[in-house]
């Protein structure tokens, strides 16, 4: 593999990720289908947070999987 020089300009917010071309082709076919399938979920648990639908921290996972069967 060659060696490159990526200018400081273009890295300088620390927003600089490097991946093959066939890896990122994969990442954003897979956010383009999800996307508004993550869009009305997160709507979703927005206004449940705005109706107070929360529950406390768990001190275990045991009860966090207790919590999810009841």
């Amino acid at each position: 593999m060659k060696p490159m020089m990526i200018p400081k300009q273009q890295h300088q917010n620390d927003d600089l990720v490097i991946l093959p071309r066939k890896e990122y082709e994969k990442l954003l076919r897979r956010a383009i289908k999800q996307g508004p399938k993550l869009d009305k979920d997160l709507k979703q648990a927005l206004e449940e947070v705005k109706q107070g639908k929360m529950s406390e921290p768990f001190e275990s996972v045991d009860k966090l999987m207790n919590s999810l069967q009841a």
